[in-house]
């Protein structure tokens, strides 16, 4: 009713850089409703950033993009490129294709990307076809996960390649 999101920070930190509010767990905030409004013990499950993160629940398309996106910034700072940010930019959706671009820093930070109306359904609570039609391609596939034998998933150990410093006068 007073215009600010459910899941809005409050405190020192609610607020970031930009002064964007900063938004925690919604479901914290109607759990409160639940037991204040409606007199019900409510609980909620918040995942970790080690949930999130997990390795196991990555699709191959988050797996290959990430490579690719880790790789054009890697071959972009090796050429000095300072600034940008790596995009990935869909090039096809029957098969979906995607290849990576570069973009000026200023043209995204502090900028909001808002889903398209035409993803939401009517009634605002449910996704349109549309929407399942840009989305599905980006869940698909099993990522290859080896795993070790302690049972945790075995990552890519990169070898440091040490490039002479590039120093640049700013005026």
């Amino acid at each position: 009713p007073d215009g600010k999101y459910l899941g809005e920070a409050g405190g020192s930190f609610a607020t970031d850089a930009f002064g964007h509010a900063q938004l925690g767990g919604a479901g914290e905030a109607v759990r409160g409703i639940i037991e204040n409004k409606i007199g019900v013990k409510a609980r909620t499950n918040c995942a970790g950033t080690a949930q999130r993160n997990a390795m196991h629940f990555a699709s191959k398309t988050d797996v290959d993009e990430a490579y690719m996106v880790g790789k054009t910034a890697v071959e972009a700072a090796m050429k000095g490129v300072t600034g940008q940010m790596v995009t990935l930019v869909r090039t096809g959706n029957d098969p979906y294709r995607c290849t990576t671009g570069l973009v000026e820093l200023q043209k995204v930070a502090n900028g909001e990307k808002v889903v398209p109306p035409e993803f939401i359904d009517p009634s605002g609570f449910g996704v349109t076809e549309a929407f399942l039609d840009y989305a599905t391609p980006l869940i698909l596939g099993e990522a290859p996960l080896d795993i070790g034998r302690d049972g945790l998933p075995l990552y890519v150990r990169l070898t440091k390649c040490m490039l002479p410093k590039k120093t640049e006068t700013r005026k």
